[in-house]
């Protein structure tokens, strides 16, 4: 956690460690031994929002995504800004860190509780862009997300507001199966 936050830390160390995190968060039992401590979820941060390297932000969103597999977990992403730090990676130019982000707020939008958060959060406009992108892996996650979102009202309308109706009407011409039927 020191050599995320320290600036003279070379990148290749930090894409290291983002790398640990997002191995380390694929095991459950390594969520209850500290991976959940603040440091860890700091340098997640850190690792997706400040480094500016594409390798940092997708391993640091497929981190996040790991550790949302377990619901139990979500209140602390979403106390800590973890689930937060993720969504500005919708614009990101990288289709895994795409891929990573859709899952995360996939796993997140499950859980009636979490949507409101996601919607403050501004997850319901990053998943616009994450619906265009042509990945039908980001694209079935963020269908999954959408579905989830859209049984709270303002969600709904925020979805339709930002234009999203749109891209997810495009999308059900898809060649793929289970992308039409999300």
């Amino acid at each position: 956690c020191e050599l995320v936050q320290d600036d003279s830390s070379h990148i290749d160390i930090k894409r290291s460690i983002s790398r640990c995190f997002a191995l380390f968060a694929c095991n459950e039992k390594t969520h209850n031994s500290g991976l959940l401590a603040t440091a860890v979820t700091s340098s997640i941060r850190t690792l997706v929002n400040k480094t500016g390297d594409s390798v940092c932000e997708r391993f640091g969103a497929l981190a996040v995504g790991n550790l949302a597999l377990i619901d139990a977990n979500h209140g602390f992403l979403i106390d800590t800004k973890l689930m937060e730090s993720i969504v500005p990676l919708a614009n990101a130019q990288d289709i895994e860190t795409l891929r990573g982000t859709a899952f995360a707020l996939h796993l997140f939008s499950k859980k009636d509780s979490n949507h409101s958060a996601l919607e403050a959060a501004g997850a319901i406009e990053c998943l616009v862009p994450l619906l265009q992108c042509g990945d039908r892996e980001t694209l079935l996650q963020a269908s999954l997300a959408i579905k989830y979102l859209s049984t709270l009202t303002k969600c709904r309308i925020k979805f339709v507001d930002c234009h999203g109706h749109e891209s997810l009407l495009a999308n059900a011409t898809s060649d793929d199966l289970e992308t039409k039927r999300e």
